[in-house]
């Protein structure tokens, strides 16, 4: 059965994956120029503890930083438990949302790229 390394962390009330290739480094300060907390990245509600740790990622426009609050995993997922979003949730979704990762029939991951919207 195929795998992938994705990090994952929680934001707001759910949890989200990159994939573990994106992700060049952890810190626990930012030190890039561009850097946002994951909260702010997915325009969540409400207001959400200070980032805790940052994920280096670099991108078409260079490295920049995603700030996390809480613990980062690298796990490690079958493939076949990922599932690309249908096309009518992706039009209203973040740009960056592109699937989710499910266990026991139940969302355990919204999985991110990247790469697709950081500005």
């Amino acid at each position: 059965m195929s795998r992938i390394a994705l990090v994952t962390f929680a934001a707001g009330t759910h949890r989200y994956a990159l994939e573990a290739s994106q992700v060049q480094s952890q810190r626990l300060r930012p030190d890039a120029k561009r850097h946002v907390s994951a909260a702010e990245w997915l325009g969540l509600p409400g207001e959400h503890p200070a980032p805790e740790r940052w994920l280096t990622i670099d991108d078409h426009r260079g490295l920049w930083q995603l700030g996390v609050a809480g613990d980062v995993e690298l796990i490690e997922r079958p493939t076949a438990s990922l599932y690309p979003l249908p096309e009518l949730v992706r039009a209203s979704a973040h740009p960056a949302l592109c699937g989710l990762a499910l266990k026991d029939q139940r969302v355990a991951l919204w999985l991110l790229d990247a790469r697709r919207a950081q500005d």
